[in-house]
């Protein structure tokens, strides 16, 4: 009788298992796959791009107007150092002095602020528009998986293994693009092309030229993001205006700024009581 009561619960058991084992099934998709080949991807890739270009030359414009406050501030420091100045003369050329400087400093200061503003507006922009995306991408797959009656849709970037009977990434990436705007399907957006280290580092070098700071003296070196400045300069913020119109160029993820200052500016005296 027990034994036949052990029999009677294991075949239960087994009848169970298989009765689970047929009610999953499978379907598996490539998120990252279906994000990358969605035409809205591209669309926004070409918008976004566009806007950092905006930006970039937003930044060089900056960058001019306060090179022109830098010049004019090495012009005040000749004034101020002029011996032909009586006491009263030289107070307010230091005066003048001290307010250009100060201006320089409050425009190198939106310089950075606008460069940080900026792309941090990118990336939440970009943050937002993957997690819509990813979320549209999830309900069609859903709806396709379910259409197959799977009873379980798996990310393949997370699975180790799956059978390719159960992948369905390439109906999603169909059914995603099916809506596809006329002019974008006559021809599939491609893919930004790398640019190479040595028209990185001419559009670098085209940065820095803009300045108005003499770059004689300066080699300019780029190689895998890393910029590199070497050589001398007249003044220390000459030095920092050629480092952020360097670091400002698209593609320059490190900088090594090696630039040495050959004549420091001196520094403004206070008015003399």
């Amino acid at each position: 009788m027990k034994n036949s009561l052990k029999l009677l619960a294991l075949a239960a058991i087994a009848s169970l298992a298989t009765t689970a084992q047929a009610q999953v099934k499978v379907s598996v998709v490539d998120m990252a796959k279906v994000f990358d080949s969605h035409y809205k991807t591209a669309d926004y890739g070409a918008k976004l791009q566009a806007d950092e270009q905006k930006a970039q030359e937003e930044v060089e414009k900056m960058s001019k107007d306060l090179n022109a406050t830098i010049e004019e501030f090495k012009k005040a420091q000749e004034e101020v150092n002029s011996p032909m100045l009586n006491k009263d003369a030289k107070s307010k050329a230091e005066d003048k002095a001290k307010q250009i400087y100060a201006n320089g400093q409050k425009k190198e200061q939106e310089i950075q602020q606008f460069i940080g503003q900026t792309r941090q507006s990118i990336q939440q922009r970009v943050q937002n528009f993957r997690g819509v995306l990813i979320e549209e991408i999830s309900k069609v797959a859903t709806e396709i998986a379910k259409r197959r009656g799977a009873t379980l849709l798996l990310d393949k970037g997370s699975t180790i293994y799956a059978d390719t009977s159960f992948d369905i990434t390439e109906e999603v990436i169909k059914e995603v693009n099916k809506d596809r705007p006329a002019a974008a399907a006559a021809a599939p957006a491609p893919a930004p092309a790398q640019k190479s280290n040595q028209e990185t580092a001419q559009q670098i070098a085209q940065a820095v030229q803009s300045c108005g700071v003499d770059c004689e003296m300066m080699t300019v070196r780029f190689k895998d993001g890393v910029c590199t400045l070497e050589g001398s300069v007249g003044t220390a913020a000459e030095r920092q205006a050629l480092h952020r119109a360097a670091a400002a160029v698209p593609g320059v993820r490190q900088m090594n700024n090696r630039l040495t200052v050959a004549q420091p500016v001196a520094r403004v005296s206070a008015p003399a009581n």
